[in-house]
């Protein structure tokens, strides 16, 4: 199965794939370098984050029993101009195939002259009944970025959420 942004997938309920809004806060140290993560539930995005740089009450209205939280950073970038932006999303058994396209700035283009981290965060549903897939990240061209299996959070005796 095929998602796009706001496409609706035709079967079973529907879902929708949809982008997370990119300012959940995150530390920087984390998106120093490029990096892909999938969280299965909210203690292993906050435990992966930390709870003090993680913005908790966005974390906690995403409904991560149905879908999986992906975080896609490029990491630190010279100048502003850089994003990342995901082409498609693949779903089939046993998999999810993330295609993803890191931008540069042209030689010519008008920058800010400060460093940034372009990062990306979108919620990818659950299908029912499957245990849970690999993620694949490829390039536009196909090249393979990175695979990851989605992290669960290991509950602490006084873990709160």
């Amino acid at each position: 199965m095929l998602y796009r942004p706001g496409d609706v997938a035709a079967e079973g309920p529907k879902v929708r794939f949809q982008p997370v809004n990119p300012m959940l806060g995150f530390s920087l140290d984390k998106a120093a370098q490029r990096d892909f993560q999938v969280f299965g539930d909210r203690l292993g995005c906050l435990q992966h984050y930390g709870d003090e740089s993680f913005d908790i009450s966005r974390v906690a209205a995403m409904d991560l029993d149905k879908n999986y939280l992906v975080a896609i950073h490029q990491g630190l970038c010279p100048t502003g101009g850089y994003s990342v932006s995901v082409e498609s999303v693949r779903a089939s058994a046993g998999s999810v195939t993330i295609t993803v396209d890191f931008q540069e700035p042209g030689p010519d283009d008008i920058v800010t002259m400060a460093m940034t981290t372009p990062s990306l965060f979108l919620l990818v549903p659950r299908r029912r009944g499957t245990r849970s897939p690999s993620f694949i990240f490829r390039d536009k061209e196909g090249a393979l970025l990175a695979e990851r299996m989605p992290v669960y959070g290991k509950a602490a005796p006084n873990a709160q959420m």
